[in-house]
């Protein structure tokens, strides 16, 4: 039992950080077309880890309880402490992972979030440009302005260019 609870912080820390790390890189692996997808899940992630966190504190108090022997304080309590460590190591290395994935998680999804803003505000625009410059023509020909083919090109190349130049500011490479 003595040598159980020596080596029990290590292997509960062990499986924590080993968790938290598979986490972290699963986070970062997922494709921007998936996260959406995905997003209920990766949500979990940071929970995951705090569990783990409490799993281990209950444990170590656990191990350290059984441990105790009332009739022989002299030995019981450098065990039951033993065991309190794991409790303390184990629920800081949980929420301290947690706390690291929550923000990961965060700062992913916030600028996925804005990337597909910018594009829909993007797509809105070029739609708007596209109707405008229709709604242009069609009030010009009403009018009985007669547009010459070079004004109705100069125009459309205009619009072309606004909508390549937006594109190129939000995709970039």
């Amino acid at each position: 039992m003595d040598k159980t609870l020596e080596l029990l912080p290590y292997i509960s820390s062990a499986v924590i950080i080993l968790a938290f790390f598979w986490a972290l890189a699963y986070i970062r692996r997922v494709p921007s077309d998936q996260l959406k997808h995905k997003q209920n899940w990766l949500e979990q992630l940071p929970s995951l880890i705090s569990t783990l966190g409490v799993i281990g504190t209950f444990l170590g108090i656990t191990v350290g309880l059984i441990a105790f022997n009332s009739h022989d304080l002299d030995k019981s309590i450098p065990l039951f402490l033993d065991g309190l460590r794991t409790a303390f190591f184990t629920s800081l290395l949980g929420m301290i992972g947690s706390l690291i994935l929550n923000r990961t998680l965060s700062k992913k999804l916030s600028d996925e979030t804005e990337s597909w803003g910018i594009e829909k505000a993007t797509q809105s625009i070029i739609e708007a440009l596209n109707t405008n410059h229709n709604t242009l023509i069609k009030a010009m020909n009403s009018a009985g302005y007669k547009t010459s083919a070079d004004n109705v090109s100069e125009i459309k190349t205009m619009i072309k260019g606004i909508a390549s130049d937006l594109s190129q500011i939000l995709h970039p490479y």
